[in-house]
């Protein structure tokens, strides 16, 4: 019965580790000139292959990255991609700007 509670007590404090080594941040991106919320703006942590997500039809996010990321970046089409310097920051809002130079070779 000891080992056991002892097995238990170790699966505990290692389950609080993994957990501990994550953070959520979650924010809201906007157009910058106009203020409009910007629903489907891509939201990704730097250097970290699959981890992002993308704004809500209300232009807010939540995104749960791994302790130690220190950007996250920014896309939608029309935009300039931006990237955010993390900083122990669990709210992150940004104003994204229009990048005229990529419609432009679009068209």
């Amino acid at each position: 019965m000891r080992k056991f509670t002892l097995l238990l007590a170790m699966f505990a404090f290692l389950g609080f580790q993994v957990i501990g080594q994550n953070l959520q941040i979650q924010g809201t991106v906007t157009h910058g000139v106009t203020g409009e919320v910007l629903p489907g703006v891509t939201v990704m942590a730097k250097g970290y292959a699959g981890i992002g997500t993308i704004t809500n039809d209300q232009g807010k996010y939540i995104l749960i990255v791994p302790e130690g990321t220190e950007r996250l970046q920014f896309s939608f089409i029309g935009m300039k991609t931006s990237q955010v310097i993390i900083g122990g920051q669990t709210t992150i809002d940004v104003k994204m700007e229009e990048d005229l130079l990529g419609l432009e070779e679009g068209v």
